[in-house]
């Protein structure tokens, strides 16, 4: 196999990068030694002990001059012990400090030791620059090229490594400087200190030559798997990490179905929790094909069970797991069948349709005669009898394997719909832009890909999420053509959307027409929170939406009315701000309980309307953008639900009103909306995003069409529905 050269990756000599790190570690840790006196061979001026083949690697000067008795030489001896040392220190850090007194002496010096840049600086100093510390970026390199070539030549190598009949000559104090095990070896009074051989016992010549290789150049040429392996283990009894980490660099890239559970192993033994994580994800993302292998069969019961529980897992479909299942078991039936039970429990049985379940799944002997695998087909079977009472049956094998929420948005419209117009790409109601691969680089979602819609398009809606479903509600419909645009009336319309088989469902209709009032998840069940009625009357009602019985109730009435309203749930407190009131915008804050009813907060800086509100962590609620009298407006506040109070954060870059806003981990994503900039407040297609720990705003994406009055939610999607068109 073609050799594989690892090193720096790049030219760039990047501070995080392995090979560049041992370097510089390297150099440290020799000025360690030199400061405690390890292993000095060499003094200088009678007073300062170093190493010769520091010195040589460093300078053609002691390069040439391989006699200790260097030393003693008049050139050298002529020149003021500071300038010595202000030398010696260049030689182990790379950097020199100049001063008036000391720049003429270390200038002669320089150029007896021929070090080019040390005459430099000083020729820099001496006219008049202000620095007085100077450190050179070239010198690790050129000295790791140095060194490399005196272990190769032999030069003032003083130990001969003896490792499987095989002969390697280095420098003692290299291997000390670079490796805990020589440095334990060598400096701690082991017989080895005084021995001029040192034979290492149970490794391989090839492991310790590529081992010494990467000490002396920074850089190791890994041939295949199988070297890598063997490089892997010699440098983990030699304590070299960062070989390690190239090693497990080099091994993940080269992971495949047939070599990744072998890898694995390695990486338990060794510890190495960085390889062991990649080969996970590796077969997180490989799971079907790497089922058809043998190395899947031999696989423990507590290996399968880690993968096929976890939501990282990619495949199509519950099914292919419950198949890979089904085959590891009957590869050794008799042993393997009193673990199918624990097994097939984390098979998400209740994500297969009902016909699935019936031809693959009732079939399997053992599914039917072990009482546990029954249970589980009769769990799945209860949930697929009634959809109103999916939320109460909520477990961990109901839920969609995805690691990251995407980012969904209902609705909206568009400049065309508010001229009594509608655009033909635009017949899907809802549509997705996964942010997590954004963010991640990934080409192939860069793109917005449609879901399927519950009906006509409708805008000044509400969504909410809960228990892994997305909930519609309220708003105005517009139907494909708009003859009249003052036609629009606000809906009681709801409609419950399940990632899980990417359905809507029609629910029971709210017991009030709504539109832009807010829907808040509390305590299982759903709030519809003022708004304005299908008269545009301002309201104070408040609805429940209980899910087994699908029915919408009238709870607690707020104090006063309000439409244009933002609100949130912010650890497990349902929050309002703002709105509309009586035709006058408001500053308000207050939290709504229906049974304890309404308790004002601080007021917000700024009186808004049209505006978003999301909650961050437990304690943080922002308000963002909406608008302020007739303009659209920039204005973020932070409100700290402990403290009672409001400050102000970045504004957003460009202001809106009537947009979406979704938040998944620390980010915060704002979509669409209305510009006061543009004629008539024409909608957007922007998508900026605000980065709640460095209080920075960004662009980051266009929507697919300008849109304003859309809604918008984080939800976890199946990969068959965020890949549809290409599974």
């Amino acid at each position: 196999m073609a050799s594989n050269k690892v090193a720096d990756d790049s030219h760039h000599n990047s501070d995080n990068k392995p090979s560049f790190v041992h370097a510089v570690k390297l150099q440290e840790n020799l000025q360690t030694l030199q400061n405690d006196g390890h292993l000095c061979d060499f003094t200088l001026c009678e007073t300062h002990k170093v190493h010769h083949v520091v010195l040589a690697a460093s300078s053609p000067f002691f390069e040439v001059n391989e006699n200790p008795d260097v030393s003693n030489n008049d050139s050298l001896g002529k020149h003021p012990e500071r300038a010595v040392k202000e030398l010696i220190n260049y030689l182990y850090t790379s950097k020199l400090q100049l001063t008036a007194d000391t720049v003429d002496d270390i200038h002669l010096l320089g150029k007896l030791l021929q070090l080019s840049f040390v005459v430099e600086s000083c020729d820099r100093f001496s006219k008049g620059s202000k620095a007085t510390v100077f450190s050179n970026p070239s010198f690790v390199k050129d000295f790791m090229h140095k060194l490399d070539v005196l272990q190769k030549a032999g030069s003032l190598c003083d130990v001969d490594i003896l490792v499987d009949k095989c002969t390697i000559k280095a420098h003692r104090v290299i291997l000390a400087a670079s490796s805990d095990y020589f440095r334990a070896m060598f400096t701690s009074g082991m017989k080895e200190c005084e021995q001029s051989q040192v034979e290492l016992h149970g490794l391989s010549a090839k492991g310790v030559s590529s081992c010494i290789e990467f000490i002396y150049s920074s850089e190791v040429k890994l041939e295949g798997v199988e070297h890598a392996e063997n490089v892997l283990s010699t440098a983990c009894m030699l304590q070299l990490p960062l070989l390690v980490e190239l090693c497990c660099q080099y091994l993940t890239k080269t992971l495949d179905v047939n070599t990744c559970i072998h890898i694995a192993s390695l990486a338990t033994l060794y510890s190495l929790s960085t390889l062991k994580s990649a080969v996970d994800l590796f077969i997180f993302k490989n799971f079907p094909k790497f089922s058809q292998t043998e190395h899947f069969l031999n696989l423990s019961a507590d290996e399968l069970m880690f993968y096929i529980d976890d939501d990282r897992l990619e495949v199509k479909n519950e099914l292919e797991v419950f198949n890979a299942v089904v085959k590891w078991v009957k590869h050794e039936k008799k042993a393997r069948v009193t673990d199918a039970k624990r097994l097939m429990s984390c098979v998400r049985f209740p994500l297969l349709y009902l016909e699935e379940l019936r031809v693959h799944v009732i079939v399997v002997d053992f599914m039917i005669e072990d009482k546990g695998c029954k249970a589980l087909i009769e769990e799945a079977m209860m949930y697929h009898s009634n959809p109103y009472l999916e939320n109460k049956l909520q477990n961990r094998r109901t839920k969609v394997r995805s690691d990251s929420p995407s980012v969904v948005f209902v609705g909206g419209e568009s400049k065309a719909d508010q001229n009594g117009q509608r655009r033909e790409d635009r017949s899907e109601a809802s549509e997705v832009y996964n942010m997590m691969f954004w963010e991640q680089e990934a080409e192939k979602d860069l793109e917005w890909q449609p879901l399927c819609t519950p009906g006509l398009i409708r805008a000044n809606h509400a969504v909410a999420v809960m228990d892994g479903f997305l909930y519609l509600a309220g708003g105005y419909e517009m139907p494909q053509y708009l003859s009249v645009v003052g036609s629009l009336i606000n809906t009681a319309a709801c409609f419950r959307y399940d990632p899980r088989f990417d359905i809507w469902l029609h629910l029971s209709p709210m017991k009030c027409s709504r539109g832009n009032f807010s829907l808040l998840p509390w305590k299982g069940r759903l709030y519809a929170i003022g708004g304005s009625n299908d008269r545009l009357k301002t309201l104070a009602s408040v609805e429940a939406y209980t899910t087994e019985v699908d029915s919408w109730e009238f709870v607690r009435s707020l104090e006063e009315v309000i439409c244009y309203q933002a609100a949130c749930v912010c650890d497990g407190t349902m929050y309002i701000s703002g709105g509309y009131n009586d035709d006058v915008f408001t500053n308000h804050m207050f939290t709504y309980n229906p049974t304890l009813g309404v308790t004002y907060r601080e007021p917000m800086q700024h009186a808004r309307f049209l505006h978003s509100m999301c909650s961050v962590g437990s304690t943080t609620i922002l308000a963002i953008g909406g608008r302020a009298r007739d303009n659209s407006f920039n204005q973020v506040e932070r409100y700290d639900v402990t403290t009672d109070a409001w400050t102000t954060l970045a504004p957003i870059p460009l202001p809106r009103s009537l947009m979406g806003t979704v938040i998944i981990g620390n980010k915060v994503y704002v979509l669409g909306g209305q510009d006061p900039d543009r004629e008539k407040d024409d909608p957007t297609d922007s998508v900026q995003s605000y980065d709640v720990d460095r209080n920075e705003w960004k662009m980051v994406s266009r929507l697919p069409h300008t849109l304003s009055g859309l809604a918008a939610c984080a939800i976890h999607l199946p990969r068959k529905v965020r890949y549809k068109e290409r599974t």
